[in-house]
């Protein structure tokens, strides 16, 4: 595990049994599980299965709603406003 990293979880105290993604200036993903980028699809896939993760950026910022946010776009553009609103209030 990078440097950076431990230090942060240690920090933050954020569960080890999260899986960590580290978002780049680039907008690529990686995941340091799988040693490998990631794109929005498999961040989709993470959520559909229950995984627990966490998006960290460059500055050690955690950006997994905005990062969440973007992955379910693409199924939010055939709903409704009504159907979206519903969705962030939670029903």
């Amino acid at each position: 595990m990078f440097n950076w990293l431990k230090r942060f979880i240690e920090e933050k105290k954020i569960d080890s049994d999260v899986k960590q993604i580290k978002y780049y200036s680039n907008r690529k993903l990686y995941d340091f599980e799988l040693g490998q980028y990631i794109n929005h699809s498999d961040i989709c896939n993470y959520v559909r299965i229950g995984l627990k993760f966490n998006v960290i950026d460059h500055r050690g910022d955690d950006i997994t709603g905005i990062t969440l946010r973007k992955a379910a776009a693409p199924y939010m553009s055939n709903l409704t406003d009504n159907q979206v609103m519903n969705i962030i209030k939670g029903r």
